[in-house]
């Protein structure tokens, strides 16, 4: 549901990057930043994940 909303939303906000700034190097860079952070976020989530993940020594040792 999500890649529907966002595709119905993203050629409004193209439009409007594109009408402000009056070429489509504003719209590619906001896409680069996001393309960006979100690789960022995924290295992120999957060290927190994986650290929550490992059993501790403590209950290892308790069996």
């Amino acid at each position: 549901m999500a890649k529907g909303v966002a595709a119905f939303l993203v050629g409004w906000v193209a439009a409007l990057f594109f009408k402000k700034f009056c070429n489509w190097n504003a719209v590619f860079y906001c896409a680069t930043g996001m393309a960006f952070l979100s690789a960022m976020l995924i290295l992120i989530l999957r060290t927190l994940a994986a650290s929550c993940a490992k059993p501790s020594a403590r209950a290892i040792n308790d069996l």
